[in-house]
């Protein structure tokens, strides 16, 4: 699932649903995604 929300937001970003170069960090202990523009 981590990997789908990844790709997801690799593509596309969620506020500006533009596609945008992004660095992405998992936090393993949250299981949370974290995107850095």
């Amino acid at each position: 699932m981590i990997e789908e929300i990844i790709r997801n937001t690799t593509s596309i970003c969620p506020e500006c649903l533009q596609p945008i170069p992004a660095e992405i960090y998992v936090d393993v202990s949250t299981d949370w995604v974290m995107m850095r523009k």
